[in-house]
């Protein structure tokens, strides 16, 4: 006797067949983390929208050869990822997008910190979304997905259809890069560690 499917398997399912009230459901679920992830990775709000909704245009193009071996977060996300690696090879777009890690409105209202500390804070946060900004798309993604999402190594080679060895190597030339940039940096340079430290 066949085990009974659970609801999120029917959930699948019925996505898989195109059904618009699962597909809004599952959309619906996970668009937050979604929008959090491109975002971070490109930055500006239009550019985030854009591939926000073109991750779900593929998708529903996809659901039908989707096999459910990875949770449907992980592969919302690779398609995302995909659609952002292409984004981001474009010139003009590598050279003025910048990133938006942190939105103004995650600031606490009532920070301890002195209004210079605060303006000192927000000048580091630009600069290092400036010099992120200015990594290649694929150290990039790699160093995003794992230092400020928190992704293991496995889940973003799946993502990113790399090897493990390969995502390895571009999270530690993407961080000895940032260093760089940080040790050169003015605004940065108190914050970054000598090399060879």
């Amino acid at each position: 006797m066949e085990d009974p499917a659970t609801p999120d398997q029917v959930l699948i399912q019925a996505c898989r067949e195109k059904d618009r009230t699962a597909l809004e459901t599952v959309f619906r679920a996970h668009l937050p983390a979604l929008e959090r992830l491109v975002g971070r990775l490109v930055g500006s709000r239009a550019d985030i929208e854009d591939l926000v909704q073109d991750t779900l245009v593929t998708a529903i193009a996809a659901f039908p050869r989707f096999r459910g071996d990875a949770p449907v977060a992980s592969w919302l996300g690779g398609i995302a990822v995909n659609l952002v690696r292409r984004h981001l090879r474009r010139p003009a777009q590598r050279r003025s997008v910048p990133l938006d890690l942190v939105p103004a409105a995650a600031e606490p209202a009532d920070s301890a910190a002195p209004p210079d500390g605060i303006a000192d804070g927000r000048r580091r946060v630009e600069r290092i979304h400036l010099h992120l900004s200015a990594l290649g798309p694929d150290r990039r993604i790699a160093f995003i997905l794992h230092v400020v999402e928190g992704h293991p190594i496995e889940e973003i080679a799946r993502i990113v259809g790399a090897s493990r060895m390969a995502v390895k190597s571009r999270i530690f030339w993407a961080r000895r890069e940032l260093m760089a940039r940080a040790r050169r940096d003015p605004a940065l340079r108190e914050l970054a560690p000598r090399e060879g430290s």
